[in-house]
């Protein structure tokens, strides 16, 4: 669902989040999704299969997949390269990323906006303090029937 509440309507269940309310369901069927999500690119998935065919071991092609692999964390190749901690593992890690770097690089300067708004979201999420957020502790019964 778009919001929580949308989620418990499409369970069909009544919920109250203290200022709105769930409509109650009014057939069985489940709700017509509005937007559907943007097929992912397949020309970069293509590319980055065909990068972790270059590797023959097992473990090599574990290290590039976790080269390829974007994180939250805003490092640089080289910084994640060099956490890595089986010699042999490093230059593949470091070649496969550069690499996911490179065609993500060339996706942004094309103007798909996918993978712009990828990264706006996870700059976004670097400024969210987490130590900030209320936490709710206190969950008093109450109940709603509808007869």
């Amino acid at each position: 669902g778009d919001s929580a509440l949308q989620v418990f309507q499409a369970a069909g269940l009544a919920f109250s989040d203290g200022d709105q309310w769930t409509l109650s369901r009014k057939r069985l069927s489940c709700p017509k999704e509005k937007t559907t999500r943007k097929k992912r690119n397949v020309n970069f998935q293509k590319a980055i299969n065909e990068k972790l065919g270059q590797y023959a071991s097992p473990t090599a092609k574990r290290c590039c997949q976790d080269g390829v692999t974007r994180l939250p964390m805003m490092r640089s190749c080289e910084q994640r390269a060099a956490r890595v901690q089986q010699p042999d593992c490093q230059e593949p890690f470091l070649s496969c990323c550069q690499f996911a770097e490179s065609l993500r690089k060339k996706s942004r300067d094309k103007g798909q906006a996918g993978l712009q708004r990828a990264l706006e979201i996870l700059q976004e999420e670097d400024l969210i303090d987490e130590d900030d957020i209320p936490v709710r502790s206190f969950f008093p019964e109450n109940w709603l029937w509808r007869v």
